[in-house]
């Protein structure tokens, strides 16, 4: 009977304990993040344009392409200034420069996009005469 509730005891203690030390654990966040939406001159959204993510102070690079619905994310980036750019065919560069990751936050980034000119082509045939 005695040893049962030492055994009671002692679990309960290392629940207790194991809590505490999870809960530290989980408060001890060290990095930040980005996340957006690509978006065109109207505000649609523009899906899978590439998306670069550079640490200036490291001149670390991360790539990853928008979600079918133009979100993206980026987790777990050391805090710093960072420089975000999107690319996407028939749209001119994004680029956003001083974008700062601060511990434990995601910093919202939205990359509306202009419309490019692209290469034209015109070609006109004289007229035929009779």
């Amino acid at each position: 009977m005695k040893y049962s509730i030492y055994k009671n005891i002692f679990s309960a203690a290392v629940f207790c304990l194991l809590i505490g030390v999870g809960q530290v654990l989980s408060q001890s966040t060290v990095t930040g993040g980005i996340s957006g939406r690509v978006v065109d001159p109207q505000g649609a959204i523009i899906p899978n344009a590439t998306i670069t993510v550079t640490n200036n102070g490291t001149n670390k690079t991360q790539n990853a392409n928008a979600t079918d619905d133009g979100t993206f994310r980026f987790t777990n980036l050391q805090p710093g200034i960072y420089t975000v750019e999107v690319a996407f065919e028939g749209f001119a560069n994004f680029k956003r420069e001083s974008v700062v990751v601060e511990v434990g936050q995601i910093t919202t980034v939205t990359a509306s996009m202009s419309v490019t000119a692209g290469d034209v082509q015109v070609t006109v045939d004289a007229p035929v005469i009779n």
